[in-house]
């Protein structure tokens, strides 16, 4: 029997030890992927043929097919692909597949002799030239396998907990932390498995491990809540005596790679060419003969991208290589792209170690990181000499700007040789006009045209050009469907548009492809998951705070910041990481401007925040009626709310609906918010069921209609139910429908949506959902009279804080109820803490500075 391991690369082994020749040739170990891949070991030939010769006719393709089957099956056994009509499968008695064992015991329920076969992901660090099909369906089924790896672990370790097995929970936690070592919540797992099976100071070392790992990988200590479990834990175990060293037994290592390797299997790897000599030797004297110029380049220089050179002989074509670099730099206007940025670019474009970088690859490097010139090359043998050929490229027009040829007879003459060459590239490179050229983002993708669209994305979203952000970015992913940050940022705007399903698609795709990108790109990812799909801005805040202090030029932390901030409602950090974000990345002007105006006017510096609005005023129309309309709010001076109101926004019906509300004058609000019913009917946005809910509020406090506040009631409920909402969007909306049901005596809409909550929330006890039931429950008992219930329940709820929740909503249900009770002292209390800026946080500005003017009212008649 053959055996074919594709879990943490591939290897293929027969009786006699691993196959070599014609049957492992890359297309022909992808067809073998494929099948043992395919749902029940069977592919169509058609599929085969689009997956591995996309770009030739199909008579062609067919063929190379047919000669592929007939090598396996030769170089195999006959039979071991069996090939019936336009299927084909493999034959599970004369090839043992890992992929086709691993399902097979996942589907009888064997899931630790399953996880047992999973060495890492599929087809790790394999790929086939010129077919990105077969790279998508690889990166798919990497994805499928280890979301079946990762529940089949987890499901084993809560099974051992259960149980009270905790080493063994133990044991299964860290597996599973082992494959995703930056996850804090597996991390919290493991400390706590550990601790409960007694080894408390095995789970110090897992901690102490987990924080140096990220140290070296982050430069910086995590703060989560694994970390506080852990300190927690220290400060009750006293410390351990250090331990001796235990000597390592003979042969310890390969032992244990031979334990995790299925019986007979030995993986196939790449066979390095042994350096020549004479190479070796030119790179010492190469080395001792032309120093390497390291130092800071002065300001000014012209940075420049020096290639690997391509040889068949590696050593040579480096030795020669390091020393056109010194030849280079031997001018101080002239520095080479250090190594370290050139082999993360190389990384951030998906490229192998072992790429032979064409002048192409060279042109891309440039351009990525707005370099305005490259210099490609080879060092090859050219009968008895050497021949070193050089290109200077212009990323700017593509072309080659001159190319230089040296042929050395000897080593004696190499050196000599890359002193000419060196010079004429000097004398070329300092008689280009100097022309920077603007640095593309740094973020993993291999195609340029995504990388270009991505950039330009970035620009727009800045510019609220959101609907042309998102054009380029999904034209981006037709470019390179693996390109995880368009994916991240695709599902932000759809967050932004209320298109919740689409955006959790494109974040937890994102989250998928995480494991194939660089430290920062991972953790600006498992960030913005925590928050938008775990609504967990706790847990997304410990991320960000991380990547702000491992990468402080990133933008992207401190937009992470603001949100995570506002979401807990820490109003001045909100504020700082805004203005942080802005001065790392201009485009971000709208939240900057957003919360330092809101900062300053709470403050009282009204002169600042109208100074700051009028500097803004160029790039952002509405800035200066933007801050006149909210301090106006702040100040409850209705006339000139409504003055400002028709210069806020290109639409200005929420921002007069809102003035003509705080101002008490509901029967012109009413007829205001029918027009916006009829023009806002299909918009996604939330001003409508916003406006539904404030009207509805005010019409049974200000002795309007308790009918029309019902139907207002009904209508934002029907709204939200249809509208693809994020948890916390829709929390917060429930929370005031549930309110203002509650106040116009209507508990059959309590109760749908009590119901429209577990419908949305699904099981999962979302946080945002846990918190908007308790005010649910709080209006509940309110409408039947209950004031007792209703205000104990909303004492439980107003303190915690989501995305825009109205905070002063549960606030006043309770300081009704106690009123209702003839606890005045407790009412008045609240009602004045609603009054007082900064009793506590609020998340909807607009909604509080209506229900001040509600409750200065209500204040006024009490004390009448």
């Amino acid at each position: 029997m053959f055996r074919l391991r594709l879990f943490g690369g591939v290897a293929l082994e027969g009786p006699s030890g691993p196959a070599t020749g014609r049957v492992v040739q890359r297309r022909r170990l992808g067809l073998l992927a494929l099948v043992a891949g395919a749902p029940d070991g069977v592919i169509s030939r058609d599929k085969l043929i689009a997956y591995l010769w996309p770009e030739l006719e199909t008579s062609r393709a067919r063929h190379l097919l047919s000669d592929a089957l007939y090598v396996l099956n030769k170089a195999l056994a006959p039979g071991a692909l069996v090939a019936a009509g336009d299927d084909v499968r493999l034959n599970p008695r004369l090839v043992w597949a890992d992929v086709r064992s691993f399902q097979e015991l996942l589907a009888r329920g064997a899931l630790a002799q399953a996880v047992e076969l999973y060495r890492g992901p599929f087809l790790d660090g394999f790929f086939v030239g010129g077919s990105g099909d077969f790279e998508e369906w690889a990166e798919a089924k990497r994805q499928e396998y280890d979301r079946e790896f990762r529940k089949a672990v987890e499901t084993l370790a809560c099974a051992a907990e259960a149980a009270t097995d905790f080493p063994g929970a133990a044991r299964w936690w860290e597996r599973l932390a082992r494959h995703d070592p930056y996850d804090a919540a597996l991390a919290l797992r493991v400390l706590r498995a550990q601790a409960a099976a007694g080894d408390a100071q095995g789970a110090l070392r897992s901690d102490r491990a987990r924080r140096e790992l990220i140290r070296r990988e982050f430069g910086a200590e995590p703060e989560d809540e694994a970390t506080a479990f852990a300190r927690e834990l220290r400060s009750t175990v006293p410390a351990a005596p250090p331990a001796e060293p235990a000597p390592e037994p003979a042969g310890a290592v390969g032992a244990a790679a031979r334990a995790n390797e299925p019986p007979g299997v030995t993986p196939v790897r790449p066979r390095w060419r042994r350096p020549a000599l004479a190479g070796a030797a030119l790179l010492a004297t190469l080395l001792a003969v032309v120093p390497l110029a390291h130092e800071r380049p002065p300001v000014g220089a012209r940075r420049i991208v020096l290639a690997p050179l391509i040889g068949s002989d590696a050593t040579l074509a480096l030795a020669i290589r390091e020393a056109l670099r010194a030849e280079l730099e031997a001018r101080p206007e002239i520095r080479v792209l250090g190594e370290g940025q050139l082999q993360e670019t190389m990384r951030l474009m998906l490229l192998p170690e072992d790429t032979l970088v064409t002048p192409a690859i060279a042109l891309e490097i440039a351009r990525r990181r707005g370099l305005p010139l490259a210099i490609s090359g080879s060092v090859l043998p050219l009968g008895r000499q050497l021949q070193i050929v050089v290109q200077l490229l212009d990323a700017r027009t593509e072309t080659s700007l001159r190319t230089l040829v040296a042929r050395p007879a000897g080593e004696e003459e190499v050196i000599p040789a890359i002193a000419r060459l060196g010079a004429g590239l000097r004398a070329q490179v300092l008689d280009v006009p100097e022309e920077r050229l603007t640095p593309l983002p740094a973020v993993t993708t291999r195609s340029l045209e995504a990388l270009r669209g991505y950039a330009l994305a970035r620009q727009q979203i800045g510019r609220l050009q959101w609907d042309s952000a998102l054009a380029q970015l999904e034209a981006g992913l037709v470019h390179d469907s693996l390109f995880a940050l368009a994916h991240y940022h695709v599902a932000d705007l759809h967050w932004w548009k209320d298109r919740q399903r689409r955006s959790e698609h494109h974040l937890s795709k994102a989250y998928e492809l995480r494991h194939r990108l660089p430290p920062r790109e991972r953790l600006v990812i498992q960030a913005r998951y925590e928050h938008l799909v775990r609504d967990r801005p706790d847990s997304a805040l410990a991320y960000w705070e991380l990547l702000a202090r491992s990468f402080p030029e990133e933008p992207l932390a401190f937009e992470g910041l603001r949100w995570a901030h506002r979401s807990l409602g820490d109003w001045p950090a909100m504020a700082a990481a805004s203005e942080a974000a802005y001065q790392q990345d201009s485009s971000a002007l709208m939240p900057y401007f957003y919360d330092r105006t809101q900062i300053l006017l709470a403050r009282g510096d009204t002169a600042g925040a109208f100074d700051f609005a009028r500097s803004m005023a160029g790039r952002y129309p509405f800035a200066v009626a933007h801050a006149r309309y909210h301090w106006a709010l702040q100040r409850q001076d209705w006339p000139a709310a409504l003055q400002f109101s028709d210069g806020v926004e290109s639409y200005a019906w929420p921002f007069r609906h809102i003035a003509l509300l705080g101002a008490g004058r509901i029967a012109e609000a009413a007829r205001l918010l029918e027009q916006m019913r009829a023009a806002l009917e299909e918009s996604s946005m939330q001003y409508l069921p916003r406006a539904l809910l404030l009207q509805a509020r005010l019409e049974p406090a200000l002795g309007g209609s308790l009918e029309y506040a019902r139907e207002l009631n009904r209508a934002a409920l029907e709204w939200t139910r249809n509208a693809d909402l994020s948890a916390a969007a829709c929390a917060r909306l429930s929370e005031r429908i549930a309110d203002a049901a509650a106040r116009a005596g209507d508990p059959a809409t309590i109760a749908a949506v009590r119901r429209l909550i577990f419908e949305k929330d699904g099981g999962r006890a979302l946080p945002s959902f846990r918190l908007a039931l308790l005010t649910v429950e709080a209006s509940a008992a309110f409408a039947r009279g209950d004031m007792r219930a209703a205000a104990e329940l909303a004492s439980q709820a107003w303190p915690g804080m989501f995305l825009g929740r109205s905070v002063a909503t549960v606030v006043l249900l309770e300081a009704d109820a106690r009123a209702a009770l003839g606890e005045r002292h407790s009412a008045d209390s609240l009602y004045r803490a609603v009054l007082t800026r900064g009793a506590f946080v609020d998340g909807e500005p607009e909604t509080l500075a209506v229900l001040q003017a509600l409750t200065r009212r209500y204040l006024t008649r009490a004390a009448q």
